[in-house]
């Protein structure tokens, strides 16, 4: 499988359009990173990507096949995405988690033994039960990523849908999210402000300024050759913090700048002096 997007353009309002993006989102479980500032026309692509949007001029085609009005509905079935803010619906967690298996005719107890695995697995059991009302907005997030993911798509959209789930406990929740992909054939595109994530996790990178797509390639061919100011601060490392580790946990460490405490998503030993 394979999205394809050729020569596209949109009118998103009367003072910003997206201009001319031509990509190719191969199904090769590799990871897609898109970046750019705010306002640069990321979440208005990811819509377009899932086919949540019409009226544009140029093409989409996935598997080869020219998307219409009429086969939208069809190919919609293998995509997902989580947007921030993610919104979940009434009743409780387990309602929102299955969601998407009954609404695809599939038997809900077989649904709800899938969510509990699913749960088990990001270890969210707790949640199950609970009202989305009551719920933080980390909690929240991580809810509508399971929601995202249960049924397996072809391809999972995520706009900065970590944004709101804590540091620390957001890092492992966030590897358990990519590996599951990788693990489950799911091709990726996410949306990043994080340069670590963007060199953690992004194989393929799109940056995307004023509505245009103005470079594409891995991260060592946009890092030696950028072709705009906002790549070269965004890949700009200049500033190191000497840190020395407290206290260590499992995964995490807790450390000290300038008398100040900070938490690095990492198990450093105790009494180590890093670089930051």
């Amino acid at each position: 499988m394979s999205i394809e997007i050729s020569e596209l353009s949109f009118k998103v309002n009367e003072s910003f359009s997206i201009k001319d993006i031509s990509i190719n989102l191969k199904k090769t479980e590799q990871r897609y990173c898109l970046i750019g500032p705010n306002g640069s026309g990321k979440t208005t692509l990811i819509k377009i990507l899932m086919l949540l949007i019409q009226n544009y001029n140029g093409e989409i085609r996935i598997n080869q096949t020219l998307i219409t009005e009429k086969n939208k509905d069809a190919f919609r079935k293998n995509l997902s995405a989580c947007f921030q803010p993610s919104y979940l619906i009434s009743g409780t967690v387990m309602d929102n988690i299955i969601y998407p298996l009954l609404i695809r005719k599939q038997d809900k107890q077989k649904a709800l033994v899938r969510a509990k695995e699913l749960a088990e697995k990001f270890m969210l059991t707790g949640l199950l039960d609970k009202n989305p009302e009551t719920l933080s907005r980390g909690e929240t997030q991580k809810v509508a990523i399971l929601r995202s993911i249960i049924y397996k798509p072809q391809y999972l959209f995520l706009d900065e849908a970590f944004s709101s789930i804590d540091l620390v406990e957001g890092e492992g929740f966030k590897k358990s999210v990519f590996d599951y992909c990788r693990e489950n054939h799911i091709t990726l595109l996410f949306t990043t402000h994080s340069l670590i994530d963007a060199l953690k996790y992004g194989e393929m990178i799109f940056v995307m300024e004023e509505g245009k797509i103005i470079q594409s390639g891995t991260i060592d061919e946009i890092r030696s050759s950028p072709k705009s100011a906002f790549i070269r601060s965004f890949f700009e490392v200049e500033n190191y913090f000497n840190v020395e580790i407290t206290e260590s946990f499992d995964n995490h460490s807790q450390g000290v700048i300038g008398g100040e405490k900070i938490f690095l998503p990492r198990n450093f030993n105790k009494g180590d002096n890093v670089s930051i």
